[in-house]
């Protein structure tokens, strides 16, 4: 077993960034780091986000169970985000993004099909420290319809992209391991619809 040397995650050591943090994993320590463990993002709310990860056992990381990155909201001038409009939640997996205030609609776009991020920050924005990411959807497998997901005045606009496009390389690289695997075992790579 191995850990991660930015934070101590312990992993398999076929891991090529930390699940916990997000760091790239090259050289790999073999006893975890005495120094303390960074504080979430702050975009994450409530105590513990991220959560640790789940024991990786036996199991490759490209087949390993989805949980949770970060939990973000829209943080808008009249409630500073107590009754925000806008919820997001990214995974290992997926990006999910919920409208509405009093009923909402959650969606969701898997990161093997993210593109790309661009933020968009305005002069008011800086001074608030907010700014919105625009998500660039675009894949040859992707069908849903959606090129762009905009995620409205979230805390720590920068932070939150480089983990997006951090997790969306590591799920296309998963994503066509997956594919590459049902194929040399003789199934199709998506269920008969």
């Amino acid at each position: 077993m191995a850990y991660c040397p930015n934070c101590g995650w312990q992993h398999d050591g076929t891991a090529h960034f930390c699940q916990q943090c997000g760091k790239p994993l090259g050289a790999t320590a073999a006893a975890p780091p005495t120094a303390p463990m960074p504080a979430p993002p702050t975009g994450a709310y409530g105590p513990g986000y991220p959560p640790a990860a789940p024991p990786v056992g036996d199991t490759p990381d490209w087949i390993s169970e989805e949980h949770d990155l970060w939990l973000g909201k829209t943080i808008d001038m009249a409630t500073q985000g107590a009754l925000s409009p806008n919820h997001y939640r990214l995974t290992t997996r997926s990006l999910f993004y919920a409208r509405g205030r009093i009923g909402s609609v959650e969606n969701s776009v898997p990161l093997w099909a993210v593109k790309g991020v661009t933020v968009d920050q305005s002069l008011v924005d800086k001074a608030r420290q907010v700014g919105s990411l625009i998500v660039h959807v675009e894949h040859d497998d992707w069908t849903e319809g959606v090129t762009e997901v905009r995620l409205e005045d979230i805390e720590n606009p920068q932070e939150i992209r480089d983990l997006i496009l951090r997790q969306a390389r590591e799920e296309n690289y998963n994503y066509e391991r997956r594919n590459q695997t049902m194929f040399y075992q003789g199934r199709p790579p998506y269920p008969p619809r």
